[in-house]
């Protein structure tokens, strides 16, 4: 349910909310009103568009002043009211004082002043530009005493009366103009308005529609959960869908059109209908003189986009309200106008293509099949999968056509129902058509059986074929290249004999597998070769070739450690994402996201990001769903939520395999809640078999991370010899400090484990820079306890900053007097109600060994024992 600032009815132009409801944002508009107040200036106008918030910060303003023991005054303007003298203040005559004009102005001022003669007076005057020429004579004459202060809010544009003009032209006090939200505000007042969060798409998408305007947001928000556009996955809050418009929003927009005249509003039903549409096109359907006056009026808005100037509305929801009321047939009359004349004018642009073909389809015609199958086309292209599936199900319906019923499977398969994209697919593997035909379908019968199902040997039997069946060599190469990607064969290309841009994307993102596998991060996220820009230039064929590039330069970016880059490019890649209707790409940039903040060590907000990939995954149907479901594991584990963690590994081990190795490791995803249980034998054991396979493999890139988590964990004696030999080989800081802290750990050099942990922070991986720190700590404490404090309180602020994490090395904190691995795994265990005996027997030991490492964590943690041991462990 919405929370209790979503409550309730309120006026059109307010954005106020239920008393009592957390105030979000606006504190800086909030202070200058409380400073005004305090000097020598009479009044705070406050100006804005209708739903920013002028009535709700008017209201905590009046609130702070009553708390500072101010008398308070209300006064609201409207429209009913206008045209009675000092209709505004009728309700504050005192009793038994009376008169007309002058006499009762006089009254009510004196009044207002002699209520209370001990304390100051705020006069809050809501919807100012409504009021009669009277009342705003006595806003001003009240102010001009000295003895008031004023809050006044004023809708932008709208005329108003001399005398409140004056309040700032004299000096008598100042104008605060109130913006709509910004973006972080948006998703603020979103989350407060919910009691909840929002994943990233979906704060994108609510600015996107809402503008920032608080009062539209809210019932955007209502009026999405009551439709379930808006749902909640455990207090997670994802949008599905287009916007949804409340019966608050439509009388909103219907009060600002009440008074157009018939041409004006026939010219704006156009625009809600047809938006956006270029200018001089609505010229020749509608009024050119009602269009400038919509304009003026903030109803439609003109921008130049390319060459030419397109009209939307003033504000999407304003489009989307307009649109509800229009008559189906009135709308079917707007449309076929629109079509006649996208068509007359050749529907030169991309775009054009799709609204021309759509328009048709509303119409109910679809009789030109080359026109539709050109406009399913450009709609794979822009990611409209609902719009594909219509326009290739009207070409199927009416004519046997091979590429059509190629696209409809491609509708299929964006929508997750990939079982039926292959039954749809495989008739065609033999079907007459050309060479660039024969391409596609085989490529992604090939791709959906390897990714989706892992049958690859169905997936080379059909590139063999279709390899056999071109004529054009370049093609054939293209297919050559997706057969070897098959086969995995992790060898470098040379990019210089592709026969064309196709062929050069695929050697392109390969070699960038294999060099990120290699450790040569720098080489990929550096190369200048500009695939991203054939991958847009070719993105008609290959929809996805952008995406995948960008993809390849995040891991890149990533594994070298090099954060912010890697993270502005996930964002870059989501926000291009909003309005795209395949969730798969939405959910790959979102589990980018958690993947940065794995690598900076941020669980928590790791966590967020992955919850939201995890939930859009499962609604593509998509196999990614395993490998963000063990990023995920990782994640919560090192935030301490084991459940969570144990239940996020339980559903990958269900979940659909692909082929695409996922980024962490079943093993490692189960290390991580092994020593998140305080068992970190078992943990080091999975990840020195994890890394063995790796390294069998050729992986590099796995068995480095394996073996780091082992150390981590407990192994660096170990690993650190091969850590080394890995780090001499791979390019960026990352790998050398994982060595550097494996051999620290070593040899228990606390400088070096200091500097290292400087080293982790340069980069931002919070999390080891405080694991590295606090073994410095541990390790200077012998020879320096001061130095040793002094790095103790430093890693407790990395691990502060990184949301206290759990790991083997950070439990409790981080105590000057070193626990060794195995102490720490008794105290653990012991901690979470194990009996001696139980410890022994998980972890193979005697009880005997077992008291004797109990004795020793209890001196070095000066308790008493086993009841005070679990405090001693969480207070640190």
């Amino acid at each position: 349910m919405l929370a209790r600032a979503a409550i309730g009815s309120e006026t059109a132009d307010s954005s106020d909310v239920a008393p009592g409801w957390k105030f979000v944002g606006r504190a800086d508009e909030l202070r200058a009103i409380d400073d005004a107040r305090h000097t020598e200036h009479g009044s705070t106008i406050i100006v804005g568009p209708p739903g920013v918030g002028k009535t709700r910060l008017a209201r905590e303003a009046a609130a702070r002043a009553a708390a500072d023991g101010w008398q308070v005054e209300w006064a609201v303007g409207t429209a009913s009211a206008r045209d009675l003298p000092l209709g505004a203040f009728l309700h504050l005559v005192p009793e038994g004082r009376g008169g007309r004009g002058e006499a009762l102005l006089g009254a009510i001022v004196d009044g207002l002043l002699e209520r209370d003669p001990a304390a100051s007076l705020l006069l809050v005057v809501d919807d100012a530009h409504l009021l009669d020429p009277a009342s705003a004579t006595l806003v001003h004459r009240l102010v001009m005493t000295g003895r008031a202060f004023a809050v006044a809010t004023v809708r932008t544009g709208e005329p108003v009366a001399d005398s409140i003009r004056l309040l700032w032209r004299d000096d008598a006090g100042t104008v605060l103009e109130l913006p709509p939200f910004d973006a972080a505000g948006t998703t603020e007042l979103a989350a407060t308005l919910l009691d909840g969060s929002l994943d990233a798409a979906t704060a994108d998408t609510l600015f996107d529609i809402t503008r920032g305007n608080a009062l539209f947001l809210r019932e955007l928000l209502a009026e999405g959960v009551r439709q379930g556009t808006l749902r909640s996955d455990s207090g997670r809050w994802t949008w599905r869908g287009p916007p949804v418009v409340s019966m608050g929003l439509r009388d909103f927009v219907g009060t600002r059109i009440a008074n157009l005249d018939p041409v004006a509003r026939a010219a704006l039903e156009v625009v809600a209908v047809c938006e956006p549409i270029g200018l001089a096109l609505l010229r020749h359907i509608t009024d050119p003189t009602a269009v400038e006056t919509l304009e003026r009026e903030g109803l439609l808005e003109v921008s130049l986009e390319g060459a030419r100037r397109v009209v939307r509305s003033g504000h999407p929801l304003f489009g989307e309200a307009v649109r509800v009321d229009v008559p189906s047939v009135r709308t079917e009359q707007i449309q076929a106008a629109f079509a006649d004349e996208l068509a007359a004018t050749g529907a030169r642009r991309t775009d054009d293509l799709l609204r021309l073909a759509q328009l048709r389809l509303d119409t109910g015609d679809d009789s030109d099949t080359e026109l539709l199958t050109r406009a399913a086309r450009q709609a794979r292209h822009t990611g409209n999968t609902s719009l594909l599936a219509r326009l290739a199900t009207a070409v199927t319906r009416r004519t046997r056509n091979v590429e059509a019923e190629y696209l409809l499977g491609e509708a299929f398969a964006d929508e997750g129902r990939f079982e039926e994209a292959l039954v749809q697919w495989e008739p065609l593997g033999a079907a007459e058509c050309d060479d660039e035909l024969t391409m596609q379908i085989a490529k992604a019968r090939a791709t959906v059986l390897t990714n989706i199902f892992n049958r690859t040997d169905d997936a080379a039997v059909i590139l063999d074929t279709a390899i056999k069946r071109l004529s054009d060599p370049d093609l054939r190469t293209v297919l050559q290249l997706v057969r070897d990607d098959i086969d995995s064969q992790w060898e470098v290309r040379d990019l210089a004999v592709a026969p064309n841009d196709e062929a050069a994307i695929w050697i392109w993102m390969a070699n960038g597998r294999t060099l990120i596998m290699n450790g040569q991060f720098d080489d990929v996220a550096d190369d200048p070769t500009p695939v991203e820009d054939m991958a847009r230039a070719g993105s008609g064929e290959w929809p996805l070739a952008l995406m995948f590039t960008q993809i390849i330069r995040f891991f890149a970016l990533a594994c070298g450690g090099r954060f912010d880059t890697a993270e502005a490019l996930a964002r870059r890649g989501l926000t291009s994402a909003i309005g795209d209707e395949r969730l798969a790409i939405r959910a790959y940039w979102l589990e980018a996201l958690g993947i940065t903040a794995l690598g900076r060590g941020l669980p928590h907000e790791a966590t967020a990001h992955l919850t939201d990939a995890t939930n859009t995954l499962r609604g593509a149907n998509n196999p990614a769903l395993r490998s963000a479901l063990y990023e995920l594991t990782v994640a919560r584990a090192q935030a301490g939520d084991i459940d969570g963690a144990a239940s996020a590994i339980s559903e990958a081990e269900i979940a659909e395999a692909g082929m695409i190795d996922p980024f962490v490791s079943a093993a490692r995803a189960r290390a991580a809640l092994e020593a998140a249980r305080g068992r970190v034998s078992a943990a080091v054991e999975l990840l020195n078999d994890d890394a063995r396979v790796a390294r069998d493999g050729g992986l590099h890139l796995f068995e480095m991370h394996a073996l780091f988590d082992a150390v981590r964990y407990g192994a660096a004696r170990e690993h650190a010899s091969r850590l080394r030999e890995l780090a001499a080989t791979m390019q960026s800081p990352l790998p050398d400090l994982y060595a550097r802290f494996a051999a620290g750990l070593v040899s228990g050099d606390a400088d070096e484990l200091a500097a290292v942990g400087r080293g982790f922070a340069e980069i931002g991986c919070i999390l080891h820079a405080a694991e590295a720190t606090a073994a410095a700590a541990r390790a200077a404490h012998g020879s320096d306890s001061g130095g040793a404090f002094a790095l103790a309180d430093r890693a407790n602020e990395y691990a502060a900053a990184a949301g206290n994490p759990v790991t083997p090395l950070l439990v409790g904190g981080v105590e000057t007097a070193p626990l060794t691995p195995r102490e720490r795994e008794v105290a653990t265990l012991v901690a979470q109600g194990s009996t001696d005996k139980d410890v022994a027997a998980e972890l193979g030991l005697s009880v005997r060994t077992v008291n004797a490492h109990l004795r020793s964590v209890y001196a070095k943690l000066r308790v008493a024992g086993r009841d005070d041991l679990a405090a001693a462990l969480g207070a640190r």
